[in-house]
């Protein structure tokens, strides 16, 4: 819900963060309950054994249902993540977690986890402006507008898009920044919601991160197991189904 790429899809296509929600929710959902009776009936028949200390505070985990709650309530994301910060720092020190001094030193390293990221979309962003300014966006738009002639049409070319520049840049937050507006075009031309416009960007650009061997999440898998990426993608059946189950979205919903 409070994804750096949720957060990218709903701000490029101007919609409400929960109508994007319900919106992803109807259509991943089977995906969701497929994956999970294919790993339920793939490891069944093994034994396993958690070790290490599983107790919780439930004091500890109000800050993270208070962002939860208040982002599918509709408020906005960046008042809900100051005070989804304000409310850890209290609960930190109320609970003797870490000192007022380590306190700014753990905001700190938040900030420094999210650096590249921001850099990152700071320049896309400014790449894409002159793009858009030098008649580039124009030209993918004829392009694209040249083979689609109706809803499902332009919802097809904002899936595909998203899933190529993802292929292309390895990054899906990268790949919704840069795709955004063109996707905003696509929809207004088109007559797709922006709620679903966000849904698409979000999911395939998701869906391509989630199988190329190259992307962070596959790689730092890769790391952890000291498995080859190749190895692992044969069982990313969930990014795979969310794909498929986008496109059955596309072709049998009407539109809203």
């Amino acid at each position: 819900i409070i994804s750096d790429t949720t957060i990218a899809a709903v701000k490029t296509q101007g919609c409400d963060m929960r109508d994007k929600f319900r919106e992803n929710f109807k259509i991943v959902l089977p995906a969701a309950i497929i994956t999970l009776g294919l790993f339920y009936f793939l490891g069944n028949t093994n034994e396993y054994q958690v070790n290490g200390n599983l107790d919780y505070s439930l004091i500890k985990v109000l800050p993270y249902l208070f962002v939860l709650i208040g982002a599918v309530s509709g408020v906005n994301v960046f008042v809900i993540l100051i005070i989804g910060t304000v409310l850890s720092m209290l609960v930190g020190l109320g609970t003797g977690m870490f000192t007022a001094t380590k306190m700014f030193t753990h905001v700190g390293n938040g900030i420094m986890s999210m650096y590249d990221i921001t850099v990152i979309s700071i320049i896309v962003a400014c790449i894409i402006t002159l793009i858009k300014e030098y008649g580039g966006i124009d030209f993918v738009l004829n392009f694209i507008k040249s083979r689609i002639s109706s809803t499902k049409g332009g919802e097809l070319g904002i899936a595909a898009l998203a899933l190529l520049v993802d292929i292309c840049t390895a990054n899906n937050t990268v790949a919704i920044v840069m795709a955004g507006p063109i996707a905003k075009d696509i929809s207004e031309e088109f007559d797709v919601t922006p709620r679903r416009s966000a849904s698409l960007l979000d999911m395939f650009s998701s869906m391509g991160q989630g199988l190329i061997p190259y992307g962070a999440q596959l790689l730092a898998a890769a790391s952890l197991t000291g498995l080859n990426p190749f190895a692992i993608i044969p069982y990313c059946f969930y990014p795979l189904l969310m794909g498929i189950s986008g496109l059955i979205f596309i072709f049998i919903k009407n539109k809203d």
